[in-house]
């Protein structure tokens, strides 16, 4: 893994199970790496969306 500039942590979303960061001194939290190219997060989105859905059944990431 990538080291992540400092101040900067990785964690794991308990319902979806994929990498979030978050930066200790701002508490901001993103799902892109810091310094990861623009759009990233909607890819993070995307796959979040069919993860759920997978589990969940709700059909809302076949939809989108």
């Amino acid at each position: 893994m990538a080291m992540l500039p400092e101040g900067w942590g990785r964690g794991v979303d308990p319902d979806t199970q994929l990498p979030y960061y978050h930066h200790a001194g701002t508490g901001a939290t993103q799902w892109e790496p810091p310094g990861a190219p623009p759009g990233s997060a909607k890819v993070m989105s995307a796959m979040a969306a069919r993860k759920i859905d997978e589990e969940y059944g709700t059909g809302e990431a076949a939809a989108g």
